[in-house]
């Protein structure tokens, strides 16, 4: 794992392309020690293709929680939309306080409603600074426990390949993307990019 890293950096290569282990019905993806050490420590984009799947750019689904690693996700997915005339899903996920910090309350309908159009408001804000010009693209703001909507969206739109921050921000309905990622890449169907700054430590 350390010499792929150390020849990444040297080479300066533009991104890692790696493939899953196999599958079994009902079962997670088994990623394999290297690719799971890859994808979570190197500061290079990192492309797992799963076991048994053609690689295929026709839906893109990008999940972002406004964080830095986010942005700079929406900006490769953004890239790979153009290059590929693809369509592109942005979405966020508000998580409940309950499930962010267990043993708190739920909280109330009327709640839940005051958080989310904050929440679509600083999406709002988010999109704006990027350039979508020529992308067909949609925005989504869902309600749940982040993995397990990005999984059904995964499943419903039959989205061939998801773009994500592998660390983002954390905290009250924000989308923890460290953990979220590695959740995603274990259980989700399709083909996954995931982006680091390149400033981090390889």
């Amino acid at each position: 794992m350390r010499s792929i890293n150390e020849a990444a950096h040297r080479y300066d290569v533009d991104a890692i392309v790696m493939g899953s282990g196999t599958k079994e019905p009902g079962e997670r993806f088994q990623l394999g020690f290297t690719a799971e050490q890859i994808m979570r420590y190197s500061n290079r984009p990192v492309l797992l293709i799963k076991a048994g799947q053609a690689l295929r750019i026709d839906a893109i689904l990008c999940p972002v929680d406004f964080s830095d690693h986010s942005s700079l996700a929406l900006e490769h997915a953004l890239s790979l939309a153009r290059a590929f005339n693809a369509k592109l899903a942005v979405v966020n996920v508000v998580e409940d306080i309950s499930n962010v910090y267990p043993g708190r309350p739920v909280l109330e309908p009327q709640t839940i409603g005051s958080y989310t159009e904050e929440q679509k408001a600083e999406f709002d804000r988010f999109l704006s600074s990027f350039d979508f010009e020529g992308v067909t693209a949609e925005k989504l703001l869902l309600l749940g426990k982040p993995h397990e909507e990005i999984l059904k969206l995964v499943r419903d739109r039959g989205c061939h390949l998801i773009v994500m921050g592998s660390e983002g921000r954390t905290g009250f309905v924000r989308l923890i993307m460290g953990s979220v990622a590695e959740k995603v890449i274990r259980e989700v169907p399709c083909t996954v990019l995931t982006v680091k700054n390149k400033a981090a430590q390889p």
